[in-house]
Parts: structure tokens; sequence; C-alpha cells
């Protein structure tokens, strides 16, 4: 953006020179040369300036863009550390919120793999008709996990 603000300046100062060059001129010709030559350098000046202005709007979506993922990430951290990554069968691990407090089979569970990756996925029951156990789906395509039971079912 700012390099073409220079370019602009000469293309104007060139017009301006064009234009007292012309004032001098008595000739219709060499008159009607210079006003071509002088309209020239004033399109040449607002091409620059309207490519410095397209530049400019370019840059303030971009840092638009920029302050909202910055929110979104500090939204993200806040709202993480209510939660915490726990076992809920053996072995197997969700993040679940910090104060519940109830069976682990009704609390609101989220994929460790998703969330340790700024996304919320959450899990998804279901029942595994061979051996009786319980299988959690998460949405995003991460692997099914599959266990016996909850944790405080023992």
């Amino acid at each position: 953006m700012i390099e073409n603000l220079p370019a602009a300046l000469t293309s104007l100062q060139t017009a301006l020179s064009i234009g007292k060059a012309m004032s001098d001129i008595n000739d219709t010709v060499k008159s009607q040369d210079k006003l071509i030559e002088f309209n020239g350098a004033i399109i040449s000046a607002q091409q620059l300036i309207i490519s410095a202005q397209q530049e400019q709007t370019n840059l303030i979506s971009e840092i638009e863009a920029l302050k909202k993922k910055n929110a979104e990430l500090l939204q993200w951290h806040e709202d993480k550390s209510n939660y915490t990554s726990t076992e809920i069968g053996h072995g197997v691990f969700a993040y679940i919120k910090n104060d519940y407090d109830g069976k682990l089979m009704n609390v609101h569970k989220y994929c460790c793999n998703c969330f340790d990756n700024a996304k919320y996925s959450t899990l998804q029951q279901f029942h595994v008709e061979v051996g009786r156990q319980i299988g959690l789906r998460c949405p995003n395509g991460c692997p099914d996990v599959v266990f016996h039971a909850y944790m405080d079912m023992y």
C-alpha cells in the first residue's frame, strides 16, 4: 500500500509539470499531445491510489479476521479451564465439567483428541451387542472407544 503512494505522487507531479508546460504552448497539436500526456499521468495516479486502497481494505479484513480468531482462542482458553480429562471407564478418558457430580454415564463428554485440538466434539454413546459393551463415538471421525463399564459402576 505505502509503496504505491510515492509512485502516485510522482504521477501527480508529472501531471502538474505537464499542466504547467501546456500553459506555455500556443501550438494546438503540441497542446493536444501534452493534454493526452497529462490525462495519462492523472489516470496512472488514480490507478495507483485505487490499488493502495484495495490493499488497505484487504489488510483491514485480515486484521479483523485475526482479531476474531484471537477472541475465539481467548474464549476457548477460558472455557477449557472448566473441563478436566477424566477416566470414565478402565483406560477410557473424556473431558467432563470440573464441577460435575453425578453418574459418569449421564455426564456430557467431549472427545479428548478433538478437545486437545481446540474443538468441541460431544461423544455419543452406543451399545455394542457382542459382550454387552459400551461404546463412545466422536462425530469428527475419531476411532470409537469401547469399554465394559463406567468407573462409578464397579
